[in-house]
């Protein structure tokens, strides 16, 4: 019982933190592919298999779902003062050091699920955007 007060709210975080990022990636991920659609055509006309075709496209988009979570670990405590965690722990009187390590995980915890999601969720949609021979589905763009 007394676990899920603590899996509520890192839960809760996780998945917030995550959730924006995969949006941008997945968004990314489709209007790249999109707008570079012949030469993503010509790579598996070479012989490239789809994943292969795929990855320069997958690198950006999770770069670039990843770069907002990195800056806010490089630059923590110092220009980017945490809340939620570390200052509920400081204000109920916990040491400093205990919270920027809480912090500190929490922090390398939100950029891993943001990667696990991003990569998670380019993975599952590309099995629903593409058709058996590896073009992408166009009717899914248009709106209905």
């Amino acid at each position: 019982m007394s676990e899920a007060r603590f899996l509520i709210p890192i839960g809760g975080m996780l998945l917030g933190n995550s959730l924006g990022g995969t949006i941008i990636a997945v968004a990314l991920f489709y209007n790249d592919l999109r707008r570079n659609e012949n030469r993503y055509v010509s790579g598996l006309s070479f012989g490239a298999q789809r994943t292969e075709a795929l990855l320069p496209y997958f690198r950006t988009a999770l770069k670039s779902a990843l770069m907002p979570s990195l800056g806010n670990v490089a630059v923590m405590g110092i220009v980017f003062l945490p809340g939620g965690l570390m200052t509920g722990q400081l204000i109920a009187g916990l040491s400093p050091m205990i919270a920027i390590t809480y912090q500190i995980a929490l922090m390398l915890a939100i950029y891993t699920s943001r990667t696990i999601c991003v990569t998670i969720a380019i993975i599952l949609t590309s099995y629903v955007s593409f058709d058996e021979f590896g073009m992408l589905k166009k009717e899914i763009f248009i709106g209905k």
